[in-house]
């Protein structure tokens, strides 16, 4: 029999695994093993950073719901794996991360890259394990990718040292048993007794609502919930994860009505998603309290830390119970829910109507405005990656899902940098589906050069950059080391490769994303930079509990939070989330709003203790403090505006005259007046001391 070295074991049993693509950066002790699956016929992506490789692997195993994989060298590189895992983990995504380490015989003589990697990484994974044994490679390879998909899905970690990769073994007297085995996928059916439950309580309720999320993903029950959907005829709302399990156009889907649906629903079905922040936990005041809550998870461990109180646990697979309860609601069910949902339907057209068009159409382009081009540009089955601040939280509902798993963002973990590795991953995964990556340029940064991968590996997708010049929006020009200047990604990206464009003009963002998506077609990796408003500041569409946080809060009050809190209740604005600053006079303390509202801004404070009073009346006490506490605010931005318009106003005036594109005002930070000079050419940047060249064109 022939021999065979750890690396030829260990591509057979990846190979075996049905691993087509691995993610990786080359380095030893893996450079045979890379070979080796070369010769299996593993497709291989090289990266330029380990944690670039790690986020592709997340985003191949969303978008196929099945296990992604990674490879790194020694040391610093599997350490480098380290965010991606953690960020994996937090979402629940099957990634297989393997990674060489320093020879088991050396181990506690320091030698080189020597650290414990297992030990190091096992905080970030679902499971953790080092190889000793060359002939039992195939069981521990095996037992990784089952224990990455079964149950509530996560990441794993292999360590491969040295010596055990190099080693040789007769091929006969390796344990190839497991090579291969099937990935185990129990279905566990809930209780009847706990189904009933649920069907009874489905029964008595007039206003349900579902919260689902990946679990359905992961159970491949997109068929079974579309169905339950359509024949309890019951509203749902899934995490921005879950997007695309039923697609968003659903005539049950009423996304701008959820908090509405969220305060009035008297049973909440939570639906394989875990009872975190990104649900508010289901607790109240975003959630009704008095509602019942019935919950559908898997994991026992997870069903018994809900954040909330579970009137009904089921226990079970997503699409095991999802059948179950097809079969057990009657065909008269829908009927009862239809004065529920034809409430949430006018509440959607009326709101929908008077969000239409609501940001500015003329000036700096708003985030708004970008994400309406790319959801009325993109293809119905096109993978959308978002990743950013400001332009995150603005698409997070403009811009609709129609595909289970075409939907991918920073996840619960809040990881910025995951959007283009996402990108090139999911056109690894999908080479025939349209891809766009929609980032903020902070968080594009991070990770800019896996451009360079997806143009090397002629992986075409479309990047567009939201260019508001660096990290979150800042109306008052006071974060310090937010500002990171109006950088030329377009012409970086051309250098890579690539084809670059670059957008000043709303009315010329779609003719550039036309063009770029032609070279898409053409096989061509293209990026778009659209430079976007500053000032634009979005707030999150939550807005009962900001309101509380507002209520709560009494003297330490945030005005965007106050304008997202009365756009609530007065139920207008709810897409437009304009965050502008001093920038222009009308719209100073939330000017826009108050114009809608028929408000100056002394009325703010009036305003703001009507709908506390109303909506917390035991609060009355703190929100006399809250209302004099703003009017304090904005009294005082008032004074510190005049006083320091009449300081620099003769400066600013006469720099005007000298060039007129000059239309930022200028800013106060720590002591020194800083002049932001829209007018100078993009490749420069006019900083609070001096100027950053950027790059030439």
């Amino acid at each position: 029999m022939a021999e065979l070295t750890g690396n030829e074991i260990l591509a057979r049993c990846l190979k075996a695994q049905g691993v087509k693509d691995l993610f990786f950066i080359m380095g030893g002790p893996m450079l045979d093993a890379e070979l080796s699956c070369i010769k299996e016929g593993i497709r291989l992506i090289d990266t330029r950073h380990e944690q670039g490789a790690s986020y592709m692997a997340q985003a191949y195993s969303r978008v196929t719901q099945g296990p992604g994989v990674c490879m790194a060298a020694s040391g610093p590189a599997t350490l480098n794996f380290g965010t991606g895992l953690a960020n994996a983990l937090i979402d629940c995504c099957p990634v297989v991360a393997i990674g060489g380490s320093s020879p088991i015989s050396q181990f506690g003589r320091q030698v080189f890259q020597e650290i414990d990697q297992v030990k190091c990484l096992e905080g970030q994974v679902k499971y953790a394990d080092r190889v000793h044994n060359l002939k039992r490679i195939p069981q521990q390879v095996n037992f990784a990718f089952q224990t990455a998909l079964l149950g509530k899905p996560g990441p794993v970690y292999l360590d491969f040292p040295g010596d055990v990769l190099y080693s040789k073994v007769e091929e006969d007297q390796v344990d190839w048993s497991y090579m291969g085995r099937p990935i185990l996928k129990p279905r566990p059916y809930a209780e009847p007794k706990a189904i009933n439950a649920l069907v009874d309580a489905i029964k008595q309720a007039r206003q349900p609502i579902i919260c689902s999320g990946s679990g359905v993903l992961w159970s491949h029950a997109w068929e079974e919930m579309r169905q339950f959907v359509d024949k309890a005829g019951i509203p749902f709302y899934t995490t921005p994860q879950g997007r695309g399990v039923v697609p968003d156009d659903h005539p049950y889907s009423y996304l701008t009505m959820r908090s509405n649906a969220f305060q009035e629903a008297d049973l909440i079905i939570v639906l394989g998603t875990r009872m975190n922040y990104v649900i508010a936990h289901a607790a109240p005041p975003r959630f009704n309290k008095d509602a019942k809550i019935a919950r559908i998870e898997i994991d026992a461990e997870e069903l018994g830390r809900s954040a909330r109180n579970v009137d009904i646990p089921v226990m079970g697979d997503c699409k095991s119970v999802l059948q179950q309860l097809i079969d057990a609601v009657d065909d008269k069910t829908a009927d009862r829910f239809q004065a529920w949902r034809q409430k949430l339907a006018e509440g959607e057209a009326a709101k929908r109507t008077r969000a239409g068009g609501n940001y500015p159409t003329d000036g700096d382009i708003h985030p708004l405005r970008l994400c309406e081009e790319i959801k009325n540009f993109q293809q119905r089955d096109a993978i959308l990656c978002v990743d950013g601040q400001e332009i995150l939280n603005f698409g997070r509902q403009s811009i609709p899902t129609f595909t289970p798993g075409h939907r991918l963002n920073s996840g619960p973990f809040g990881t910025m940098g995951v959007g283009l590795p996402f990108a090139v991953g999911a056109k690894a995964a999908k080479p025939n589906n349209q891809v766009i990556c929609l980032h903020g340029d902070g968080s594009f940064g991070q990770n800019a050069m896996e451009l360079d991968t997806a143009v090397r590996h002629k992986l075409p997708l479309l990047c567009v950059i939201s260019l508001n010049g660096g990290w979150t929006a800042d109306p008052e020009r006071n974060k310090p080391g937010r500002d990171l200047g109006y950088t030329r990604y377009d012409i970086m990206a051309q250098g890579l490769g690539a084809h670059g464009e670059y957008v000043e003009n709303p009315e010329d963002i779609r003719p550039a994303l036309e063009r770029a998506q032609k070279k898409v077609d053409e096989g061509m990796v293209a990026l778009v930079n659209v430079k976007t408003d500053y000032r634009a500041r979005a707030t999150t569409t939550a807005a009962a509990p900001i309101l509380d946080r507002v209520l709560l809060a009494g003297h330490d009050l945030d005005r965007n939070l106050v304008v997202t809190g009365i756009r609530q209740r007065s139920d207008a604005f709810l897409q437009f989330r304009l965050g502008r600053g001093e920038g222009r006079q009308a719209n100073e303390v939330g000017g826009d709003e108050r114009a809608l509202l028929g408000l100056d801004e002394h009325q703010m404070p009036a305003m703001v203790l009507e709908i506390g009073r109303a909506l917390r009346p035991e609060l009355a006490g703190q929100l006399d403090i809250a209302g004099n506490g703003l009017g304090e605010r904005i009294r005082d931005r008032r004074d510190r505006r005049q006083t320091h318009q009449r300081g620099i106003g003769g400066a600013v005036q006469q720099h005007r005259r000298a060039r007129p594109r000059l239309r930022d005002s200028a800013r106060r930070v720590g002591g020194l007046a800083r002049l932001q000079n829209n007018a100078a050419p993009e490749h420069d940047r006019v900083g609070g001391i001096g100027v950053r060249p950027g790059l030439q064109p």
